[in-house]
């Protein structure tokens, strides 16, 4: 399944989005959380997501869920940017390991 990459542009307020239980998502286009500046929680777990590398996720973003998905790789900069994160689930996908570095920005 494709997400148009604008489906959200008008959600600005919008503070929890879950995106999941849905095989058939494997990407997420790169700039569907552009205008999410509120966004504190994002569930996508349990999709089809092979790579997160590329997307545009908000700075105000304190929970990442990114679990079972089919994720093979991270970019070290992945998550820079991220300095609200505090929690991170990345759990039953396919990384054998993590960039060294990931966390430091």
């Amino acid at each position: 399944d494709t997400i148009p990459d604008n489906l959200l542009h008008d959600l600005s307020s919008l503070s929890t989005l879950r995106i999941s239980q849905s095989p058939k998502i494997q990407t997420i286009p790169s700039r569907l959380f552009q205008n999410l500046e509120n966004l504190e929680t994002l569930h996508l777990g349990s999709n089809g997501i092979q790579s997160v590398d590329g997307i545009y996720f908000p700075p105000s973003l304190g929970y990442l869920g990114l679990n079972n998905n089919r994720i093979s790789s991270l970019s070290r900069t992945v998550f820079s940017g991220l300095k609200a994160l505090w929690g991170l689930d990345l759990s039953n996908n396919q990384l054998d390991s993590l960039p060294e570095g990931i966390f430091n920005d």
